[in-house]
């Protein structure tokens, strides 16, 4: 009975926990169920024509994977809209001949994320992420792996802020 009664209670904590908690770090009570994103428009002075749709769809997946949410058409308990507001090659170390001797290639966006079941957990924020390169490489060569990987990091943190309570 001893055996029953811990197994009871080792199987009701497990179901308990997972009701608001996944192993993405995410703390999603259980009455929000929907969310959308809308697309990103890209307002950063330099353009990359893609990039838009590959951050849009790359944080839709992310937050569909991740989270028992679903999206939704209609009104939903998460809004997350936004903007690219930076796509930029800023020169970082000089060398002796006053050139460059690395690049960082930098991606800004802009967040509004609104919960409307629980407005006070709403907020907007700016997430960057970047990549130093060597100034010797054509960054036309880098560019659509650092894309990549820069939009993974990025939607990764706006997935924990929204998220993670942390």
């Amino acid at each position: 009975m001893k055996h029953f009664a811990s197994l009871f209670f080792t199987t009701l904590v497990a179901i308990t926990l997972t009701c608001c908690y996944s192993f993405s770090g995410a703390s999603i009570p259980p009455n929000i169920k929907t969310f959308s994103v809308d697309f990103f428009p890209n307002r950063a002075t330099m353009v990359n024509p893609t990039l838009s749709a590959e951050f849009t769809d790359g944080l839709r997946s992310y937050i569909s994977s991740r989270s028992s949410l679903r999206p939704t058409e209609g009104t939903p308990d998460i809004e997350i809209s936004g903007e690219i507001t930076a796509y930029t090659l800023t020169p970082m170390a000089a060398q002796t001949d006053a050139q460059a001797a690395l690049q960082r290639f930098t991606i800004t966006v802009r967040v509004n994320f609104a919960n409307n079941v629980n407005t006070r957990d709403s907020f907007s924020q700016n997430f960057s992420a970047f990549r130093d390169f060597d100034s010797s490489i054509d960054f036309s060569s880098v560019e659509d792996g650092f894309v990549r990987q820069i939009i993974e990091e990025l939607v990764d943190n706006i997935f924990m802020r929204a998220f993670g309570n942390w």
